[in-house]
């Protein structure tokens, strides 16, 4: 799951870089690009945890 969610990161990042948006549209991938990161996160530490 974790490899599939920096996956959606990397493309949500190069979008930002390479796609005009409106602010909003930009606001909006920014946000969903941090719930993706958090849940990274999350993903991470249960790894940690369990070994």
């Amino acid at each position: 799951m974790l490899e599939g969610l920096l996956f959606i990161s990397k493309d949500l990042l190069y979008s930002l870089d390479t796609i005009k948006f409106t602010e909003d549209e930009r606001n909006y991938v920014t946000s969903i690009l941090k719930k993706v990161i958090d849940v990274s996160l999350v993903e991470l530490e249960q790894e940690r945890m369990t070994g």
